[in-house]
């Protein structure tokens, strides 16, 4: 758990000058610390969890280091519109010197009901990729990842990777390691 010392830092940082500016130091920074990790960890899978929303530090996660943008998500209006709003901020996106291509975009629905869901799923899948004011910023996705629910998370939180449960004991687990499978493809 972070410290308040930490929050108060975090928000006395002055973005513009760091990342907007003319000359900004930030950029090439950031750029340089992704092709260290790339260099000298050589990682299958990195993963970087951005803050929700619309943050600095989330746009620098999901423009500058993702090459897939993989974007969890529950079903409820504001959260689905909300998240849809963002996924096509990142598509249209600007990449930075070297990337290829746009990033890839991975749809993944948490917490859906085992009885019930496919319904569910294909409203959702469709509410994304309604068609935007301008059509070129609307989304494209070919299918969402599902992230089942599960009653030991309902009433509190609690560790269940590495535990006692194994893929096979928890829908949720196999779930989360599907999609990694998914994502190394």
């Amino acid at each position: 758990m972070t410290s308040p010392r930490y929050w108060k830092q975090l928000s006395n940082i002055e973005w513009r000058p760091l990342l907007y500016d003319e000359n900004a130091p930030g950029i090439p920074l950031l750029l340089d610390l992704k092709a260290r990790i790339e260099e000298e960890l050589k990682p299958d899978l990195l993963l970087v969890d951005s803050r929700t929303g619309f943050t600095e530090l989330g746009a620098i996660s999901t423009v500058l280091f993702a090459d897939v943008v993989v974007s969890l998500f529950v079903h409820n209006r504001e959260n689905l519109e909300g998240t849809r709003s963002m996924l096509r901020s990142i598509q249209k996106s600007v990449r930075p010197p070297g990337s290829e291509g746009p990033v890839e975009i991975v749809g993944v629905l948490s917490r859906v009901p085992a009885v019930g869901g496919e319904g569910l799923v294909q409203a959702v899948l469709q509410f994304m990729n309604e068609p935007a004011e301008a059509l070129a910023d609307s989304l494209s996705l070919r299918l969402l990842h599902i992230l089942p629910s599960d009653p030991n998370l309902e009433l509190r939180e609690q560790l269940l990777v590495g535990g006692l449960l194994g893929p096979a004991d928890s829908p949720l687990l196999a779930a989360y390691l599907r999609l990694c499978v998914d994502l190394l493809g």
